[in-house]
């Protein structure tokens, strides 16, 4: 009777975990829905493109431009250009109103100016400041010291040239 009951718990035993199996067999024979596989969303971002950076160049500066000539308009008719900057140098020239000439000395005081003559553009000549009217900045035009050597310039000073670029 032992032996029976051994075999009724076995048979048992062994029933039940064919069950199990049969459950876990029938589950792979019955069809189920198949997962669709899913595609990764792609990125909308875009890798940034390199920008060439551009540095602008400095450009040279302008070239120095000399001051314009200072000029001087004549105010009193008949105003004597002389060969010195005071009232008994010799006469050279005589000048009308209105008349205008080129400003290239000074004395120190600015009481006389040196000219360039019209008729006589090679031999500067001088007249009172106090009958001219100045067009111009008269700290732009050199001093002048009469009675030295080279102190009666036949031009005006040149200008400076710009020094050439690269």
């Amino acid at each position: 009777m032992i032996r029976r009951f051994q075999y009724v718990i076995l048979l048992l035993a062994i029933s039940s975990g064919l069950g199990c199996q049969i459950t876990n067999l029938t589950a792979l024979f019955v069809p189920t829905a198949t997962p669709t596989p899913t595609t990764r969303p792609r990125s909308t971002t875009v890798a940034p493109i390199p920008q060439a950076v551009v540095v602008p160049t400095i450009p040279p500066p302008p070239p120095t431009q000399p001051p314009p000539p200072v000029t001087a308009t004549i105010t009193e008719d008949n105003l004597r250009v002389r060969a010195a900057p005071n009232t008994s140098g010799a006469i050279l020239d005589r000048l009308s109103r209105g008349a205008t000439v080129q400003v290239i000395g000074r004395l120190a005081a600015n009481d006389w100016l040196q000219i360039i003559q019209t008729q006589k553009p090679d031999t500067p000549g001088w007249v009172s400041a106090q009958f001219v009217r100045v067009n111009g900045s008269l700290d732009t035009v050199p001093i002048v010291q009469p009675g030295q050597p080279g102190s009666t310039p036949a031009r005006p000073p040149s200008p400076p040239y710009p020094p050439p670029y690269p």
